[in-house]
């Protein structure tokens, strides 16, 4: 998902290219201008360390996890086998272990390197100047390797309020108190992932609506809808109460979402959209839903 930037505040944008660079150059474009508003260089990752051990390929024990994060985009780098983007999932800095999202594609070996593959972009308060969704910098990436130079794209939205979604904790608690068998055990990062993507659900429909850059007020609102969303995710992995039948648990789910959501917008929620401070008749609206039955 696009990240999201408050308007008129210093922020900095998180870029990951596809492979390792040596320097990165942006230039940053509202949504409906082809004239960059603002130019700079991005600062590189200065991770650096080696392998030291391997347990398995969902893990490495480095020389040194200082600078290293869980969620962090790191580039790793085979003697054998060739270089490849990793994602960290946790860090335990006690024992400089990293658990990876998902496994390597080949075995890790001792003095194989890993390197910081990020890159972050300091964007100034006047610069967000102006609410908005799709947002985007373009990044001319010179790779670390020699290889050709070339050119990424990343969205972000300007908004009003960053949108809170789902924590780890929140759908952590909701599984295992109605799966607790089935969740004892699971990985760290397998309930930050459930999170993350039943907030995508929810933030996906939120945009939909053409107001999500604008929403201020209370965005508890959208906790309904981001229960409905997770029951989903669990429902993708095979939990569903009992004596429910999958497929109609999971229509009803599905229907539900759309509806959970259109009633937050529709509730005290502010859409100053011309940024006046007021809360004009106009931009008012309630998101409705409509039925329709093919005769």
């Amino acid at each position: 998902m696009a990240q999201e930037l408050l308007k008129g505040t210093a922020q900095t944008i998180k870029l990951v290219p596809q492979k390792r660079p040596s320097g990165v150059s942006c230039a940053v474009f509202k949504p409906t201008s082809s004239t960059a508003v603002a130019t700079a260089a991005a600062v590189v990752s200065t991770v650096s360390t080696t392998v030291a051990s391997s347990p398995d390929r969902d893990s490495l024990v480095v020389d040194d996890s200082t600078g290293i994060t869980a969620g962090a985009w790191l580039w790793y780098e085979s003697a054998s086998w060739g270089g490849v983007p990793i994602h960290v999932s946790e860090v335990v800095s006690a024992t400089d272990t990293l658990h990876l999202e998902s496994p390597l594609p080949g075995d890790a070996a001792a003095a194989d390197l890993v390197q910081g593959l990020e890159s972050t972009l300091a964007v100034g308060a006047a610069v967000l100047d102006e609410r908005g969704a799709n947002w985007r910098v373009e990044a001319t990436i010179t790779p670390a390797d020699g290889s050709d130079v070339y050119v990424e794209q990343t969205i972000f939205h300007v908004v009003a309020q960053v949108f809170r979604g789902m924590t780890a904790t929140e759908a952590y608690r909701f599984a295992s108190g109605r799966y607790a068998s089935r969740v004892l055990g699971w990985p760290p990062a397998r309930a930050a992932e459930l999170a993350q993507r039943a907030t995508d659900k929810v933030r996906l429909e939120v945009q939909r609506s053409g107001a999500y850059a604008h929403l201020v007020g209370d965005d508890t609102l959208f906790r309904d809808a981001l229960t409905i969303a997770l029951r989903l995710e669990l429902a993708n992995e095979g939990l569903i109460p009992a004596g429910h039948d999958p497929g109609v648990y999971t229509q009803q789910q599905e229907a539900a979402l759309p509806r959970a959501v259109g009633a937050a917008i529709g509730s005290m929620q502010w859409l100053d959209r011309d940024d006046d401070r007021t809360v004009d008749p106009s931009e008012v609206t309630a998101a409705r839903t409509i039925h329709f039955r093919r005769s």
